[in-house]
């Protein structure tokens, strides 16, 4: 796994404001551990380590102070939508076969789930992968960098599933045994107790 973990990297997406939470969702914790922090433990563990996190300029410096060495990238405009943040962060990965959109919101995906969806990718590398739970689709996506590169800069009301369907990629769809791919946080009553 470490040769196609080597080709994968990921953005993760931070830039969102948390007006639904009251704060911006990098520094939620569980367990003393921000959902960023957890994000990038997490998929160091996977084997990824060629990571650039997008996060706003109200959070740059505090992101910057507590993650030394982070590689970041600022969105400009927090209140664009999400497929803005990920092109910023595509245009400074490194080259690879592929790369994972994380959403911050969703921290509870394990390091396995990473690994298995890479396993898949490495047998389809035209594909888009997406983790599905008890017949749910959820995240994080694994998408042909090239791909990813090229998608034009548009808006698409479904974000990256409209960005999908509009520029015809492949979809492989793969069960998981991680009900963290569908555990994403928008209001506190959705933080786990502890």
């Amino acid at each position: 796994m470490t040769g196609i973990a080597q080709d994968i990297g990921a953005v993760v997406l931070a830039a969102g404001q948390g007006r639904r939470i009251g704060r911006p969702k990098a520094f939620l914790s569980v367990g003393g551990v921000t959902f960023l922090q957890r994000v990038l433990r997490t998929l160091s563990e996977a084997g990824i380590s060629n990571v650039v996190c997008v996060v706003s300029p109200a959070v740059h410096e505090t992101v910057e102070s507590t993650l030394p060495g982070a590689p970041l990238v600022v969105n400009p405009d927090p209140d664009s939508d999400m497929m803005t943040s990920l092109r910023l962060g595509i245009a400074q990965l490194s080259d690879g076969e592929g790369c994972f959109a994380v959403p911050v919101d969703h921290p509870f995906v394990r390091a396995e789930t990473y690994r298995e969806l890479m396993a898949v990718f490495k047998k389809h590398p035209e594909a888009v992968v997406l983790p599905v739970y008890q017949k749910r689709g959820g995240h994080p996506a694994l998408l042909p960098l090239r791909w990813a590169r090229g998608l034009p800069d548009a808006s698409w009301e479904d974000g990256l599933r409209g960005a999908m369907r509009a520029c015809g990629v492949l979809v492989m769809r793969t069960a998981v045994d991680d009900p963290g791919v569908l555990r994403n946080v928008n209001t506190l009553s959705d933080l786990p107790e502890g």
